[in-house]
């Protein structure tokens, strides 16, 4: 299946989805009150035992009936979804911008920006064009997402985050941030790429900032350290390569606490030839087992609830570890006893920031690329696609601007990236301009973006660029467009 289809089917049953939950919660609201009807009819001609065969099977029905609308029903829905509602119900997604609303948020799920992590990019969000900003990255098991939005002011305004995964030709929304809400933390259960949607309310507009980064989801087994103290890893070879090292090491002096590194119970404890003393807890809420071994001493026994910090044992040297320092080795096992690398567990990534001067000069504002040569990529990397090459003085609007990469989009709408060395704000005006006529300054370079001022006849101001039969032109502190009279 090529790239296209399989983002394509997703974003469409994403939102015909939404679009059918009302007459879906009737039809299904019907199809339970006629076999309510059917059973009370039938039920006086059975013996008991029929009885109960007829209830399941009605029951069954009803739910398989129902069972393409349980999003709506059975699960709970998500700000965005309830907001497309209301929009549908007010009959809003009928008008321009609820329609152009409406696609942004079904091209959000087709053309995500590869990112990697931690991302970080100040974006500017245009009414006009009811934008949506969505990401595509690689996830490990056991990491914590945490996404998070800064509006540049703090109004008012309903920013909407959503995470999807990709499972095969699906694209499957896994969580979203609550209502009026401006960050949400995900745990990743498996490994996969994943999308993060960001879209704020019609008519919203701004700069907001959008961070992802990630924190660790389990505690770490050893008081004043953290991921970094780790010194043995998964995967490392053991006994000439016969075997692989199914844990990491954490070195400390004998006696140190091994704690509880979630909320769990003790499953067993006990003394083997490689780990020595070793306790193993169960996470019943991850559906993990944690394995402690080579401990000096064990304080907890079978049966015991733990909680985060909980100190379980003292860290030592038993088992095949009595010609090492004492440390702890630490594993953690799925159901089937299937191993997983701890050190994604406990890694954690810094958020990053973003040079505020470089937002103040660039950001919303139309700009000029300064070499001969610009690869416009489609990702903020320079090992990301060319989409095209741009020539000097091409005019882009800068929407957003991630680290050493600006967002921008061509006049006629493309959007793309370019490296912030390659563009620059324009120097100067090229030359003057006398208006003959009363004239339209326009957003962009079309005939039918909104308009943003007036030029009366015989007024004089400054062009800064040409594109097509349009002029970039400054009025007052704005930029905007307006289209030649010759």
């Amino acid at each position: 299946m090529s790239k296209s289809t399989l983002l394509l089917q997703p974003a469409y049953s994403y939102t015909f989805q939404i679009k059918s939950f009302k007459s879906n919660r009737i039809s299904c609201w019907y199809l339970f009150c006629l076999t309510k009807f059917l059973f009370t009819a039938i039920m006086e001609n059975y013996n008991r035992m029929h009885k109960k065969i007829i209830y399941l099977t009605i029951v069954v029905m009803v739910i398989t009936g129902c069972k393409n609308v349980q999003q709506g029903i059975f699960s709970k829905q998500s700000p965005h979804e309830e907001y497309l509602l209301k929009l549908e119900e007010a009959g809003i997604d009928n008008y321009k911008l609820g329609k152009i609303w409406v696609e942004a948020a079904d091209k959000g799920l087709l053309d995500p920006v590869d990112v990697g992590i931690p991302f970080s990019e100040a974006i500017v969000f245009d009414w006009n064009k009811a934008p949506a900003a969505s990401y595509k990255l690689f996830l490990r098991e056991g990491q914590n997402l945490h996404v998070l939005v800064e509006p540049e002011l703090f109004d008012t305004t309903h920013i909407f985050i959503d995470i999807f995964q990709y499972r095969e030709d699906e694209l499957i929304r896994v969580a979203f941030a609550e209502k009026d809400s401006l960050r949400h933390d995900y745990n990743i259960r498996r490994d996969g790429e994943y999308l993060v949607r960001i879209q704020p309310e019609l008519m919203a507009q701004g700069l907001f900032t959008v961070y992802l980064f990630t924190n660790s989801s389990l505690n770490f087994p050893v008081p004043d350290k953290d991921f970094n103290s780790i010194s043995s890893f998964f995967g490392d070879p053991r006994d000439g390569g016969r075997r692989f090292h199914e844990g990491v090491d954490v070195f400390a002096p004998r006696g140190t606490p091994a704690l509880a590194v979630g909320p769990g119970r003790v499953t067993r404890t006990g003394t083997n030839r490689l780990g020595g003393k070793v306790i193993w807890v169960s996470d019943t809420d991850k559906e993990y087992n944690y394995y402690y071994a080579h401990l000096d001493s064990q304080l907890v026994r079978p049966g015991m609830r733990v909680n985060p910090g909980d100190t379980l044992g003292f860290i030592g040297n038993t088992g095949n570890a009595v010609t090492t320092p004492p440390h702890l080795h630490f594993g953690i096992y799925a159901l089937g006893r299937r191993s997983i690398d701890p050190y994604v567990f406990f890694h954690q990534t810094e958020m990053q920031l973003i040079d505020s001067i470089q937002i103040k000069q660039l950001s919303g504002k139309w700009a000029t690329t300064t070499a001969q040569k610009s690869n416009f990529r489609n990702a903020p990397a320079m090992d990301a696609r060319v989409d095209t090459v741009l020539t000097a003085n091409t005019p882009v609007f800068v929407k957003g601007i991630s680290g050493e990469w600006l967002r921008v989009e061509l006049p006629e709408g493309t959007g793309g990236f370019l490296h912030n060395s390659l563009v620059e704000s324009f120097p100067a005006p090229i030359r003057e301009y006398q208006s003959v006529t009363r004239q339209i300054i326009r957003t962009s370079p079309l005939s039918l973006a909104p308009a943003k001022g007036i030029i009366d006849s015989g007024e004089t101001i400054p062009i800064y660029n040409e594109y097509n039969s349009w002029q970039l032109v400054l009025l007052g502190n704005e930029f905007g467009w307006i289209e030649s009279e010759s």
